[in-house]
């Protein structure tokens, strides 16, 4: 019962350490960014609780621009105590090279 137990443990931790949590507040604003294509979101993901990234066609939209209105939505949305900033990565380079190419970052405050 004890070796059960241990076992169990050692499951259930190895799986909350695998992906980060975040709050209901960080999800509220995935969806967000996600529900609105023609601002050319592909894709949201928070790379940790204060930094932003937006996967973007940087060639049909504006990477500084957008970084400006996400910050401006995120600080209206009350992350402002949390010195979060936003990047702009190309959405075509995340597709076939699976990386990251920053076109924009900005320091929201």
């Amino acid at each position: 019962m004890i070796r059960w137990f241990a076992a169990g443990l050692l499951v259930i931790s190895s799986a909350t350490m695998a992906a980060p949590s975040f709050s209901p507040a960080h999800e509220k604003m995935l969806k967000y960014f996600e529900a609105h294509p023609q601002d050319g979101i592909q894709k949201a993901l928070w790379l940790r609780h204060n930094v932003l990234v937006l996967s973007v066609d940087t060639q049909q939209h504006d990477a500084e621009a957008l970084a400006k209105a996400a910050c401006k939505r995120l600080l209206e949305s009350g992350f402002a105590g949390m010195q979060v900033s936003v990047d702009v990565i190309e959405h075509r380079v995340l597709l076939q090279a699976n990386r990251f190419e920053e076109a924009e970052h900005l320091d929201c405050e």
